[in-house]
């Protein structure tokens, strides 16, 4: 994602590589880094989190599918959603999320998505144009 789609500023944008390769373990030895990381707050006051999850046996092209009609449905209820890859995609948090909501082996989560009102401007489309996907 580039700078605008991120609502950096021109100066956050020149910040960021150093704060999260050059000084991370700086900033994390002194408990600074947290701040940088954290939507704990955001978390905490969402009105909906959903937890996307599936059949072990289903058709990945069928769950996507699944999972981009939920958010163009909660985009036309005039929500946003915010993925949490982090809760899915590590292991150890994935499993703790499935114990802790009921989710059976027999299912796999595969994504937590917060979901709210959409605050300020939404950022231009960061896409290609289709003659440079498409040749």
């Amino acid at each position: 994602m580039d700078r605008a789609a991120m609502q950096m500023s021109p100066r956050e944008a020149r910040m960021a590589p150093l704060a999260l390769v050059r000084f991370w373990r700086f900033l994390n030895a002194f408990g600074l880094s947290k701040g940088l990381v954290s939507e704990r707050d955001v978390t905490l006051t969402a009105p909906l989190i959903s937890l996307f999850h599936i059949d072990n046996t289903e058709c990945q092209v069928v769950a996507g599918r699944a999972y981009l009609r939920m958010c163009l449905e909660a985009s036309s209820l005039g929500l946003a959603g915010w993925p949490m890859a982090a809760l899915s995609d590590n292991p150890t948090t994935n499993a703790q999320v499935c114990e802790r909501f009921g989710i059976g082996s027999d299912r796999r989560l595969v994504q937590v998505i917060r979901f709210g009102e959409p605050t300020g401007e939404a950022p231009a489309r960061a896409r290609r144009p289709l003659s440079e996907v498409i040749r």
